[in-house]
């Protein structure tokens, strides 16, 4: 059960992100544990990575909700950054 609500968790996000950035939104991308394979349900958290194509002061001021949002599910914040500056990671939506 805790998986299918990390999915929900995550398909909500996925989907404020690209409600809120539109085409600016690159990829998320999952990292750590997660993507290592070394989860341990409800214990470990879910590190993700956003990447836009460009980051200006109005995309930061957009992405505040969907992060308070994923930080309220008791996830860490969000790294975000522009899409050029990532090479790792399994990549969980484009």
């Amino acid at each position: 059960m805790a998986k299918t609500v990390v999915q929900e968790a995550l398909s909500g996000l996925i989907n404020d992100l690209r409600t809120t950035h539109g085409d600016n939104l690159a990829s998320v991308v999952l990292y750590g544990s997660a993507a290592a394979g070394d989860h341990i349900e409800l214990q470990s958290d879910y590190n993700l990575l956003i990447a836009l194509n460009r980051i200006t002061p109005e995309d930061l001021r957009l992405a505040q909700a969907p992060m308070r949002e994923w930080q309220r599910l008791g996830h860490p914040c969000l790294f975000t950054s522009p899409s050029r500056n990532y090479r790792s990671g399994r990549r969980i939506s484009n």
